[in-house]
């Protein structure tokens, strides 16, 4: 096991794509990014079964949906997800803009740097 092969190139690569990515996202961005999917999982979570009747009556499902419950809960919570997420992405980019307008958007891109490469080490 000599020298540098192909797969070391592939992963050093994968890595500097990950790290270049979120230096130029920032921290606050890959951040507010991730935890945006895990609060709309929850929120998707706790309010898609409130969500069932309101998707029963959506007359493009109706039909496919018919009466099967399972169908009725997993496009609700696909429904709820979807419009968290959209709520997430609206606030997510104006909050990470004013951080790095201030005097932290110098640290903010270091920061998303080291979280990229260390991103990039999970993924490889």
């Amino acid at each position: 096991m000599d020298g540098f092969t192909i797969v070391d190139g592939v992963v050093a690569v994968i890595i500097l794509i990950s790290a270049i990515l979120a230096y130029s996202r920032g921290f606050v961005r890959e951040a507010m990014s991730i935890a945006g999917w895990i609060a709309a999982a929850i929120v998707a979570y706790l309010f898609a079964p409130r969500a069932v009747p309101l998707i029963k009556e959506v007359p493009v499902l109706k039909d496919f949906i018919a009466d099967s419950c399972e169908l009725s809960v997993i496009a609700a919570f696909a429904g709820v997800l979807a419009l968290a997420l959209v709520v997430v992405s609206v606030f997510t980019p104006l909050f990470s803009s004013a951080v790095q307008r201030s005097a932290l958007g110098g640290l903010d891109q270091a920061l998303g740097f080291v979280f990229g490469v260390l991103r990039g080490l999970l993924l490889v």
